[in-house]
């Protein structure tokens, strides 16, 4: 099927293939986050592993004093480095998966690696093997704030049992829920399109 050059005049995409475009984005991003989740945890990580074995220098010697884990040294960074290291063991690692910075960090990453892709050409790689393409109404490509705005929404529509999704097999549009809040469309475009990223 040919479709015209002008991409406002591109049909919807149908369901079909906006769930196979969507498992495809759903792999990516699951590597995307696993990534993003694990470069904190390493550094963290390390670090822990650091103090744990530099800190026993400090904290033998006081446990057998029963005082704080200071050593007997005029250098005032030793000592912070031995009393840091030594909450550290006390406290444990602060970097876990309930802590609300590092959900915030991840959810981040997700949202730039998706918004980029939106805003840079409207088709994420998922989006680009199955061809479809997102983009406002009037046919040009979505905003950095309209993208946030309806990740956002997709993410709390979809949250509740899919309903902003299944929407679309409702609306006349064929637009799903965040799409239609956000004055946004997926289309299928022809199989020689291709997007400006830069």
């Amino acid at each position: 099927m040919k479709l015209s050059a002008n991409p406002s005049s591109y049909p919807a995409a149908n369901v079909f293939r906006r769930l196979l475009a969507l498992a495809y984005d759903g792999m990516l991003t699951f590597a995307v986050m696993m990534l993003a989740a694990m470069i904190p945890t390493l550094a963290t990580t390390t670090n822990v592993e650091y103090e744990r074995q530099s800190v026993y220098s400090c904290i033998i010697p006081s446990i057998i004093n029963k005082s704080m884990p200071l050593k007997h040294s005029p250098d005032l960074l030793e000592n912070s480095l031995c009393i840091s290291s030594y909450l550290s063991i006390r406290l444990g690692n602060t970097l876990d998966s309930n802590n609300p910075l590092f959900i915030l960090y991840v959810f981040g990453i997700l949202f730039l690696y998706t918004g980029w892709f939106w805003v840079k050409g409207g088709q994420s790689l998922g989006m680009r093997a199955w061809k479809i393409k997102l983009e406002t109404l009037d046919g040009k490509n979505v905003t950095w704030s309209r993208a946030l705005i309806r990740w956002l929404l997709a993410l709390l529509t979809c949250a509740s049992f899919a309903i902003g999704f299944l929407w679309m097999i409702f609306d006349p549009k064929k637009q799903t829920l965040y799409d239609r809040l956000t004055k946004t469309r997926v289309v299928h475009v022809d199989k020689d399109y291709v997007p400006e990223l830069l």
